[in-house]
């Protein structure tokens, strides 16, 4: 008997030590933006989803010679993308923002973990003599079908001789506007130098000095939050930018819509996954610092002495 009154008033402390805790409050929003600017045009998008709007949000521009565009989801799905066929610059920007709340009545500490999946940097120019090379100066011109038959396209002298090109990404995540963790390319030629690759914070992919591309594949990682005290709160802001740019002494040949470029630059950053609101999870729990389990905790105690005083 006196074994199972223990038993009982143990449950009791048990029961009385645990109070039901609700998940941190996480509100996301999300935006998108794209632009193209030369000197004769200046286009731009842009679409935003704030909290308890749980639509997809897409932005793009789109024209002869370039192209740019973000979308995403608040399930944690995204692209951006940029190309450029002419003199000028194309830019693609995605934002995620997760506002976190601590209700649980415990100091939580929490992890944000990501995965991004393929993507690459391609630049060059080439003036369409079948060789393959970047450049490769040749001596007639005609237009066939425009980008379609653009290996049959060629140019008078060498084309590719004046041009620069950059095709770039930058991904960033930042907590409470202070950056812990950044992935910078960017994929560059020139027709004296060639190409060349700049990277900065984590590298994705392998490069191959010269190469005018630049691909990665698969890449995960988590990154350590901190922790919360009850009633606390933080941002967290996770943004991916594309931008392809180009100068040419070469305008091209047909003019307006009709004109066709030997050269091209464009960046794709690949759908990470994962993003969404579980990407932020818990990772520790510090029951100590909780006023109302100190509570029940010494409820549970009283209860025990209680019982031996009865005896």
């Amino acid at each position: 008997m006196k074994t199972k009154n223990i038993k009982v008033a143990l449950g009791l402390a048990s029961l009385l030590s645990m109070s039901t805790v609700n998940a941190s409050i996480i509100d996301i929003s999300t935006s998108a933006d794209a632009a193209f600017d030369d000197v004769l045009t200046s286009v731009s998008a842009a679409d935003q989803a704030l909290p308890g709007d749980n639509r997809s949000v897409s932005a793009s521009v789109f024209g002869f010679g370039y192209g740019a565009s973000a979308s995403g989801n608040k399930s944690g799905q995204f692209f951006v993308n940029s190309s450029v066929n002419t003199s000028g610059s194309s830019f693609a920007e995605y934002q995620q923002t997760f506002n976190v709340l601590n209700n649980t009545g415990i100091t939580q500490a929490y992890e944000f973990d990501f995965e991004i999946l393929g993507g690459g940097l391609s630049v060059g120019c080439d003036t369409g003599d079948g060789d393959g090379e970047f450049p490769g100066p040749i001596d007639v011109a005609t237009v066939e079908n425009g980008f379609d038959a653009l290996s049959d396209v060629v140019f008078v002298g060498d084309a590719c001789a004046g041009v620069s090109l950059v095709s770039s990404y930058n991904a960033s995540i930042a907590l409470n506007g202070v950056e812990i963790w950044n992935s910078l390319a960017a994929l560059s030629y020139d027709s004296i130098f060639g190409a060349n690759l700049v990277t900065d914070g984590e590298t994705l992919g392998t490069y191959l000095p010269g190469a005018n591309n630049y691909f990665w594949n698969t890449f995960s990682s988590t990154e350590a939050l901190g922790e919360l005290l009850d009633g606390e709160s933080f941002e967290l802001t996770y943004t991916v930018t594309s931008e392809s740019f180009a100068v040419s002494l070469f305008p091209g040949i047909g003019g307006g819509d009709d004109e066709i470029s030997p050269f091209f630059a464009f960046t794709g950053f690949g759908d990470p996954t994962g993003i969404g609101a579980n990407a932020i999870r818990t990772v520790q729990v510090n029951n100590v610092n909780s006023p109302l389990l100190g509570m029940f905790g010494l409820l549970g105690v009283f209860s025990l002495l209680a019982f031996r005083r009865s005896k």
